[in-house]
């Protein structure tokens, strides 16, 4: 970065290894630096993880409002990730914005249930496996609670 500052994957690089050391702002900034610079369109799913990324450095931070803007720019990239819908529902919650989280939860439901319908055969052969496509079982149980807590404050 000190030979080539518009480097973005040096940038990218640094940003991921600040998160993982949880320097939240340290990843933040390098991300914004990293996401300020133009890609090709075959780099678009490393820009969403980087947007991804970003979202969970500011949730981190107590930024929600900024969360759930990165992570609907990683999902303009990556409409289909359950873990992006699952982590923008999460921050909404956090805003107090629950019937859009129920929303966002609910489409990680049907989307890891597509998943999972095309990928059934592949199951039945190796049912050890079949946690590895149902990782947003977190939305299930949030939608759930969120319905419930939205009835009694009604």
């Amino acid at each position: 970065i000190a030979l080539d500052p518009k480097h973005r994957s040096a940038l990218s690089f640094c940003a991921y290894v600040m998160l993982k050391w949880k320097r939240y702002a340290k990843a933040v900034d390098y991300y914004e630096r990293a996401l300020a610079i133009e890609v090709a369109d075959d780099e678009a799913i490393e820009t969403a993880e980087e947007w991804h990324n970003l979202a969970i450095a500011q949730m981190k931070l107590g930024h929600y409002e900024a969360a759930i803007s990165s992570y609907d720019r990683a999902l303009a990239v990556n409409p289909d990730d359950p873990q992006t819908l699952t982590n923008r529902g999460n921050a909404l919650r956090y805003t107090g914005r629950y019937d859009e989280a129920i929303a966002a939860y609910d489409l990680v439901i049907s989307l890891t249930w597509i998943i999972h319908q095309l990928v059934k055969p592949w199951l039945q052969l190796h049912p050890k496996k079949q946690t590895v496509f149902w990782p947003n079982r977190q939305a299930h149980f949030l939608a759930g609670l969120l319905r419930i807590f939205a009835n009694h404050h009604e």
